[in-house]
């Protein structure tokens, strides 16, 4: 598809070469980082005080144009820990944890914008607990606008009301409340994260990482040194403008698939050409890279984390194999990569050998953005530096690196828009699991982009959604709520399967022609079966039914299936979803009821009602822009 507007963006020129040959050649893909463009940049529009945005040139419009910002707050963000510090073989109680949602000023890539973080850091603060504990987490919204977090990975065995989807589980947080979040860490260990799941507001910067421990963890001694590495693509502009611009006529920047990223950030930080921003726009182009600093001679893990909202990204470090080890939860058989693909909700945990050089050394941490599986002529790419650095060493002559990029990487197109186990690397569980060697129910979703009906104008609007149903959220009456009540679910307001058998398997079909990540809810699922195409039922189907592969998170590439085989021992009402945020946060999204009688036997927390106290009518943040305010 052709791109309709001009990325604005680019790298510092310390750090990248910027392409620009004549228009409708492609350039060659560059040896050092940067971006690769088949156009050359435009001129630099005339200063409008008054707006203050990332601009892009619409060449359908003939000019370029601005969102405005919001005001930018007094206070900055300040940077988290990035290790994790709890013991494994600390006995399991109640770990206690307070969340304050606040608006912050931060520039992760060198353009000052108003971000939306927790605790004043960017990333969010590790949490962290041991398998056993009981968590207990306070958050505190002092936002305008409603929000709520939910714990990506966390099975919420018997909590379903703590899972944290508005409009699903619960009612929002509004603005000035409060919710105490409560569950239980039973099966769960490894990595694992938290966000918002309001709109799409966790791009404006409500993530972090959330870590469990456990004496038997297989991993606990892969390594000397642990370390998170959070990955994004990241935008000037904030969520909401995005996204009311997405859904507008005119589209965001010109067009209505939102896909190509500003810039790419490692541990919150990147780099933005300020040239290429408005004039008048306070930048910064040299933004130093963030430095993964570790001792020379040690193995350190990075826990590699995706909390971006689009793009795929391609992950390597010059000079060093990546000896993958973990993939979301799933400790996996060992195995080694030049560069790793991790898609947006993905974690994966890499052991890099420090075994190159001593004290001092730097090599270049390359996240390149996976544009060319979306058609798109711009390469987007992110910057860190691995550097061997003993504690005792000095801090004077840490120069910058010379390193290459390995040779012979892939571009990043087809074939390799695609999870890890769908391009030749298997990710086989250390931990041998087979899965119910037979099903008792299935169903089939379909996921497409498409014209959908509007139930609140009668109308059509172009976006995504399963079974050409997309996501109506009414964000005061949950669909929990519905299945408690005994309440039917209404078909044209959410694509939904219900089971009450013990096994299911469920078909993915993804007919867009770009790769997209989908998102389970409630317990991580096993991966039986892929394929190109679509399919309407899994009869004749070949399955891996001995030790797949089991995530919570997974890819489905270009004009492709999956089927996964769900055991139907978690009661609730679960979200499926693409994890591209501007796509969810535009209606794609289905649910998966899972045993509604059981659901009606679960206590619900006293202060779960408190929070539904709006209108049940209203339309929330699946294709609405603006959110009242609710009352308690």
């Amino acid at each position: 598809m052709m791109r309709l507007f001009l990325l604005a963006m680019a790298m510092s020129p310390a750090l990248a070469q910027v392409y620009a040959p004549s228009a409708g050649v492609q350039a060659p893909r560059p040896t050092g980082l940067g971006i690769v463009t088949s156009y050359p940049p435009p001129d630099l529009p005339p200063g409008e005080p008054d707006k203050y945005g990332a601009g892009a040139k619409i060449p359908q419009y003939g000019a370029w144009h601005y969102y405005e910002q919001k005001p930018i707050p007094d206070q900055t963000i300040s940077a988290p820990n990035l290790r994790p510090t709890l013991d494994p073989n600390t006995p399991p109680g109640e770990r206690e944890y307070t969340m304050d949602v606040e608006y912050r000023a931060a520039s992760p890539d060198g353009f000052l914008r108003r971000m939306s973080v927790i605790n004043g850091q960017f990333p969010g603060p590790i949490i962290e607990g041991v398998q056993g504990d009981t968590m207990i987490i306070h958050v505190n919204n002092h936002l305008d606008d409603p929000t709520s977090i939910h714990w990506h990975g966390i099975h919420q065995n018997r909590t379903q009301y703590m899972d944290g989807v508005p409009g699903f589980t619960q009612c929002s947080i509004p603005p000035g409340g409060s919710y105490t979040y409560r569950f239980h860490l039973g099966w769960e260990k490894g990595t694992y994260w938290y966000h918002a799941h309001f709109g799409n507001t966790m791009a404006d910067g409500l993530i972090g990482a959330l870590i469990v421990h456990a004496p038997d963890d297989p991993l606990n001694d892969s390594c000397d040194d642990d370390q998170m590495l959070y990955v994004a693509d990241h935008w000037g502009d904030d969520s909401e403008t995005i996204v009311h611009a997405a859904k507008s006529p005119k589209g965001y920047r010109g067009c209505a698939p939102v896909d190509v990223p500003d810039s790419v950030i490692i541990n919150g930080v990147g780099q933005v050409d300020c040239s290429m921003v408005q004039r008048g726009v306070p930048c910064n182009t040299d933004v130093p890279p963030y430095e993964v600093r570790a001792a020379p001679g040690k193995r350190v893990r990075l826990r590699v984390l995706h909390h971006g909202s689009h793009s795929l990204i391609y992950l390597s470090i010059d000079g060093h194999k990546l000896t993958v080890i973990e993939a979301d939860d799933l400790a996996v058989q060992p195995f080694e990569v030049n560069e790793l693909v991790i898609a947006p909700g993905q974690r994966y945990s890499i052991v890099v050998e420090m075994n190159q050089a001593s004290h001092g050394a730097g090599y270049w941490i390359r996240a390149r953005a996976g544009t060319g599986c979306y058609n798109d002529k711009w390469r987007v790419e992110g910057a860190g530096i691995l550097r061997y650095f003993d504690e005792m060493g000095s801090e004077e002559g840490l120069a910058r690196p010379e390193t290459s990029m390995w040779p012979g990487l892939p571009d990043m197109g087809e074939p390799g828009c695609r999870d890890m186990d769908d391009i030749g690397y298997p990710l086989i569980p250390l931990i041998p699991i087979d899965p119910p060697q037979t099903a008792d129910e299935s169903f089939a979703f379909t996921s497409s982009f498409g014209e959908f009906h509007d139930p609140e104008t009668g109308g059509k609007f172009a976006g995504w959604g399963f079974n050409n149903v997309s996501y109506t959220n009414y964000i005061n009456d949950p669909l929990l709520k519905m299945v408690e009540d005994g309440r039917d679910i209404d078909p044209s307001r959410i694509a939904t399967a219900t089971f009450t058998g013990y096994v299911a398997d469920i078909v993915v079909n993804q007919l867009d022609g770009a790769p997209h990540p989908f998102h389970l809810h409630g317990r991580p699922t096993f991966i039986v079966a892929r394929g190109r195409g679509t399919i309407n039922s899994t009869e004749g189907v070949e399955m891996n039914l001995v030790n797949p592969t089991r995530r919570d998170t997974f890819v489905i590439g270009p004009k492709s299936w999956v089927i996964i085989r769900l055991p139907l021992d978690n009661p609730g009402v679960w979200g499926f979803h693409c994890h591209i945020g501007w796509h969810l946060s535009v209606g794609k999204m289905a649910a998966i009821v899972v045993k509604p009688d059981l659901v009606r036997t679960i206590d619900q927390p006293e202060d779960w009602a408190a929070l539904c106290q709006g209108d049940p009518g209203f339309i929330g943040p699946g294709r609405r822009s603006y959110i009242p305010p609710q009352g308690r």
